[in-house]
């Protein structure tokens, strides 16, 4: 071979050096972000392993990021074998959706169990206003996603009402968590929602999959909260009063006075009451909107402000409930009988 022969093969084998270097150059990741002083993989392999200790995943991440997710990707992929663990599914879950998709699904997931959806949601927080991509979110196929992007938009991360479509979606949708959290958020919509609401009260509160998820309940809850502008789901409300589900029952019992401040309704109300049931604070507040009408329950409302009087000493969280009772007392006492309220002291 010539002297020009020899040229060209070494110029080409430059070339392809030079090709090979920069291809190996873009595949690499870039500098490892770390948390106190150790790298993202160290925590990674924590997650994953459930041995975190006292260390918050949010605490770890809010300081690392996005420059981490190439890093949760290759940790990911490199241990398929823990798809079974929880660390796997939080993991996936905070990757954002184009990278979720280069990862298989984890093999087993709780239906049931908030505890994912709610750490997902800690680790999207990181990412930024999240409640941009919130309406695709609630389409994800996996089930965990669409429960956080749910969870998110009532957390008050979503800035103003609720996208319509997408609470429509969620009160369709086929998990029964999803139907229950897209319930909730219907709260921000005017009244348009309702049709929607009173055909969620028709739900079966996740019958057959496990554990109960109270959609009925939510629906009823939201539905009172309206007032007489919801009177079109009375007969849907009525029929919830013979269901098993105690939740259930007093969720619509207490929507109904809302609603229509009927005498029966209201008297059941205070039967319920003299006996200082877990929705108390619902009951006294539901009494309150019936105004003077409800003037009957105001012994009744005395003796709950005083039995709240004695648990606002016990345990801070005792504490910080019979606070919020008393309060919602004393405003229930100033519409239906003032002169009691100011007979007993109470203000």
């Amino acid at each position: 071979m010539n002297r020009r022969g020899w040229i060209i093969v070494g110029v080409s084998a430059a070339l392809a050096v030079a090709a090979a270097t920069g291809l190996i150059w873009g595949q690499r990741l870039p500098p490892e972000p770390s948390f106190e002083g150790k790298p993202a993989t160290y925590w990674i392999d924590r997650i994953l392993d459930g041995s975190m200790g006292d260390y918050s995943d949010t605490s770890v991440f809010r300081d690392m990021g996005m420059a981490a997710e190439p890093y949760v990707v290759a940790a990911l992929r490199r241990r398929n074998g823990w798809r079974q663990s929880q660390g796997y599914a939080k993991l996936r879950a905070w990757l954002p959706r184009h990278l979720r998709a280069q990862l298989p699904g984890p093999r087993t997931l709780p239906p049931n169990d908030m505890r994912l959806p709610m750490q997902a949601a800690a680790a999207l927080l990181q990412i930024g206003n999240c409640g941009r991509f919130l309406p695709s979110l609630a389409h994800d196929p996996n089930v965990l996603v669409r429960r956080t992007a749910f969870w998110l938009a009532g957390s008050g991360v979503w800035r103003g009402p609720l996208p319509a479509p997408m609470l429509f979606a969620g009160v369709k949708d086929s998990d029964a968590m999803v139907r229950q959290l897209a319930v909730a958020g219907s709260r921000s919509l005017d009244d348009t929602v309702i049709p929607l609401l009173i055909t969620a009260l028709d739900d079966d509160d996740g019958a057959g999959k496990g554990q109960r998820v109270p959609v009925r309940a939510e629906a009823a809850r939201e539905l009172g909260l309206r007032g007489e502008r919801a009177r079109a789901a009375v007969p849907k409300l009525e029929g919830l009063l013979q269901v098993r589900p105690r939740d259930t029952r007093m969720c619509a019992l207490i929507a109904l006075a809302r609603i229509d401040h009927r005498h029966d309704r209201l008297a059941a109300l205070i039967n319920e009451l003299d006996t200082l049931p877990p929705e108390r604070l619902e009951i006294v507040s539901a009494i309150g909107v019936c105004g003077t009408a409800a003037a009957e329950a105001a012994p009744t409302l005395v003796k709950v402000w005083k039995a709240e009087a004695e648990a606002a000493g016990s345990s801070a969280s005792d504490a910080s409930f019979a606070r919020l009772v008393r309060r919602a007392v004393v405003e229930a006492l100033k519409r239906i009988a003032p002169d009691v309220a100011a007979r007993e002291g109470i203000q």
